[in-house]
């Protein structure tokens, strides 16, 4: 999916009103952003890292850091763009492993996701 794509995702509902989460994976933390359409600028409205231990602490470390940016930019979110780091891939693909984790993240946090 082209870069051009992703956001015309976004644009399809009235994006002005909109706020949205990209949600990154790095080795070991977890950046959250919330961020809205501004004209035709992005910005960012709230900001949380945290670290996380092994995948089964990745859950919860995220709830915090989506909960801390959500309450930064004074907004609930739920339409999610993941961003991944190199190591959650194999070659250039998903590993079934990051592919199940992302989606039992989407699914427990009730995230809608819009891109990976």
């Amino acid at each position: 999916m082209a870069v051009g794509d992703i956001f015309q995702r976004f644009f399809k509902k009235n994006a002005q009103d909109a706020n949205f989460l990209s949600l990154t994976l790095t080795f070991d933390s977890i950046l959250a952003s919330v961020w809205t359409f501004d004209n035709n600028a992005v910005k960012i409205t709230g900001f949380a890292k945290k670290s996380f231990q092994n995948v089964e602490d990745l859950i919860h470390q995220a709830a915090a850091a989506i909960d801390a940016a959500a309450e930064k930019a004074r907004s609930d979110v739920s339409q999610v763009v993941f961003g991944l780091s190199f190591n959650w891939f194999e070659g250039s693909q998903l590993t079934t492993d990051t592919s199940n984790l992302l989606k039992k993240l989407s699914q427990d946090l009730e995230l809608d996701a819009q891109a990976y």
